[in-house]
């Protein structure tokens, strides 16, 4: 979180060398693909999202840190929603079923 993400030629051109290139980026390629997809159903995720996409070509160790952790809060944030309404038995929604289905006919 507030990590800055840079590019291997910005690496070169500083100097750092803590950061190594992942050696198959094809990990990190599905991923971020899978991530996108994941943006249609959840926007909270697009802005970290598009700045991992950034990164396809040439990820490094931090990108791939960094999209895991975009999953993290992906499956958390997934599981702290709540039904606004819960049925307490089967038979309570087929009464509303009914009920919903009688106001349509009448």
């Amino acid at each position: 979180m507030n990590g800055k993400l840079t590019t291997v030629v910005f690496d070169k051109h500083v100097g750092i060398t803590s950061d190594p290139v992942l050696s198959d980026i094809g990990d990190y390629q599905r991923l971020v693909g899978r991530l996108i997809y994941l943006t249609i159903t959840r926007p909270d995720l697009s802005y970290a999202v598009q700045n991992l996409s950034q990164f396809m070509n040439a990820p490094k160790q931090s990108h791939m840190d960094a999209a895991i952790r975009v999953v993290r809060r992906s499956i958390t944030g997934y599981m702290s929603k709540k039904q606004s309404t819960v049925s307490r038995s089967s038979v309570e929604v087929e009464y509303r079923s009914m009920a919903s289905t009688v106001a349509e006919v009448t």
